[in-house]
């Protein structure tokens, strides 16, 4: 089915990214670029997961579009299409992608704010060190990450997500905490009849909920992150893996654990960040 530019123009407006609306466009397979070019004006967010495909001419005009954008029924992306989409300053859905080249990697790093590139299944270095520029990036789909692509991910700055990992060595867990976990935020005041720019400091957050066990060396490692630190899929650390990470002095997330022996439960008591366990009652062994 055809999204035309009359259908596009019929649907509901929204000036601003305060309004809240969302346009609900998934029945569409395909786009008209005059009804990209519309919906691009439109301040909604805008779900198009039918489109299988999509011309660079609708890609550039989308590219302008300035709040949440859907696109999870693309599979793959023309360096075209990604050159066009990387212009978004919104937030960009595109897990239906299996394949980036280093060439598309790198053109979408100019999204603004998050890519979620959940079934992309391999990650080069060079398409990694590309895609680093968000302020959040989900690689879910990801099932192994080598040590070059996890050396050149340690330096983006923002959110990222790597739950599809069950399993890393320690070299890539080194590589991943080198990540900042601050960054410097610059921002104008929303509500405010003010642009004048603020400088905040931010938390950023790494993601691998998909561990289901670490070892004290891979611990050790991650302790070193200085964001937000997510491990929930792990259920039992064994006692050097919770001395390891009891050096973290962020926040850290084992909503996971249900159990911890006297030994660790003792060093998390050492902990000097946030600790996030299950209820306390369940801890102790």
């Amino acid at each position: 089915m055809l999204l035309t530019k009359k259908i596009a123009e019929e649907q509901p407006f929204s000036p601003s990214i305060m309004c809240h609306v969302t346009l609900d466009l998934n029945i569409f397979t395909s786009i008209e670029d005059s009804a990209a070019e519309v919906l691009a004006k439109n301040f909604a967010t805008i779900m198009l997961d039918g489109l299988v495909n999509i011309s660079v001419n609708a890609a550039e005009k989308l590219g302008k579009h300035k709040q949440w954008l859907f696109l999870r029924g693309l599979k793959s992306l023309s360096l075209g299409v990604a050159q066009g989409l990387g212009k978004h300053e919104g937030s960009v859905w595109l897990n239906g992608v299996e394949h980036l080249s280093d060439q598309e990697a790198k053109a979408l790093s100019g999204i603004r704010c998050c890519l979620f590139l959940d079934g992309l299944q391999e990650l080069s270095p060079l398409a990694a060190d590309g895609l680093g520029r968000q302020r959040g990036l989900s690689l879910n789909g990801l099932k192994e990450l080598s040590t070059e692509a996890a050396e050149a991910l340690g330096n983006y700055e923002g959110d990222l997500s790597l739950n599809g990992l069950t399993k890393i060595s320690t070299e890539v867990a080194t590589a991943l905490a080198r990540r900042k976990g601050w960054r410097l935020a610059i921002r104008g005041d929303r509500y405010a009849n003010t642009s004048t720019p603020t400088m905040e400091e931010e938390y950023n957050s790494l993601f691998l909920d998909g561990l289901q066990e670490l070892s004290g060396p891979q611990a050790i490692a991650l302790s070193k992150y200085s964001g937000s630190l997510s491990l929930n899929g792990i259920k039992h650390l064994i006692d050097s893996a919770a001395e390891g990470l009891a050096q973290n002095e962020s926040s850290l997330s084992l909503r996971g654990i249900t159990k911890l022996s006297d030994s660790a439960a003792k060093a998390f008591e050492n902990h000097k960040g946030q600790l996030w366990l299950a209820p306390i009652s369940a801890q102790m062994t």
